[in-house]
């Protein structure tokens, strides 16, 4: 029964997002469900889910001063439930798209969305979601923006106007 109810939830969820989400991450979503035998809607709306379910996180960012050495340090926590058993499948895929950046995403299996990543110009960048007052779905999934920061940006600057020009689900902060 609670099942029943989470894919409805989620199936609405991509009903309002899916103005929102870009035909190249519709395409990747429907190769997980041709490859999977899991219907297409069923798949984004679990990815969707994440946008609405605000699960604990942390991040650290020490540099210069701070580190021996002056290192840059970035550490991010993933202290998600347990009971979920999202804990035992995570995955890292790395994306060589032909026409942008490579990058690599951390995530569990059966999902696109992403919390964490990396690109080939050392770009990396974290979120942590939280709800705000104005959050809905009628915007961009921030682990679907994610991918496009993670594909376009070749340095701060960069990522930082396309989250701004962006306009996206729910609160984040980004590292």
């Amino acid at each position: 029964k609670n099942m029943e109810h989470g894919v409805e939830d989620a199936l609405k969820l991509y009903r309002m997002a899916e103005p929102y989400i870009s035909e190249e991450h519709k395409q990747e979503v429907k190769g997980m469900a041709d490859g999977s035998g899991v219907p297409f809607e069923q798949i984004m709306g679990v990815n969707l889910l994440i946008d609405r379910s605000y699960l604990s996180s942390g991040g650290l960012i020490a540099f210069d001063k701070s580190t021996k050495g002056a290192e840059f340090y970035q550490v991010r926590t993933l202290d998600w439930e347990t009971n979920v058993g999202i804990q035992d499948n995570w995955t890292i895929i790395i994306y060589e798209p032909k026409d942008s950046l490579k990058y690599l995403i951390i995530t569990a299996s059966g999902l696109f969305y992403t919390v964490t990543g990396i690109n080939e110009k050392g770009l990396a960048i974290d979120v942590i979601l939280f709800d705000t007052v104005d959050s809905s779905m009628k915007g961009t999934p921030i682990g679907f923006l994610l991918h496009e920061v993670l594909r376009k940006a070749d340095n701060p600057d960069k990522a930082v106007s396309i989250i701004r020009q962006t306009k996206r689900t729910v609160g984040a902060i980004f590292l």
